[in-house]
């Protein structure tokens, strides 16, 4: 009985009857690969970083005479990666108009979007 209501839809011919919904769905999903492209690059930049200390940390043999670099490189690991949380947090509502709109009722993000 629920499945009548969908039957004329089964039996069109490649989904022709649908090319609003496919044109949406197309406009949208061009929207989010632009916005993964214009992050890509910045956050690579920003994630440069961890992978060099993290490189520091598994590298040195656990000797008494690299400690302190395997020690270094942990730490600063671990505090890069806190500050590219927070960063990445941040970015998002800066690349698409649509996640500006949503940012703009939260107030501490208000501070980064831009003046209208």
């Amino acid at each position: 009985m629920l499945v009548i209501g969908f039957s004329g839809r089964r039996g069109s011919e490649r989904g022709l009857d649908y090319s609003l919904n496919r044109m949406y769905q197309l406009r949208e999903n061009v929207a989010v690969f632009q916005m993964i492209i214009r992050l890509i690059i910045p956050l690579t930049v920003f994630f440069t970083p961890a992978v060099l200390f993290y490189t520091l940390f598994i590298l040195p043999r656990k000797i008494d005479k690299y400690e302190f670099v395997w020690s270094l490189g942990i730490a600063m690991f671990d505090w890069w990666y806190g500050i590219m949380t927070i960063v990445t947090a941040i970015a998002y509502p800066l690349v698409d108009y649509r996640f500006q709109r949503a940012a703009s009722h939260l107030w501490i993000l208000r501070l980064f979007l831009p003046e209208k």
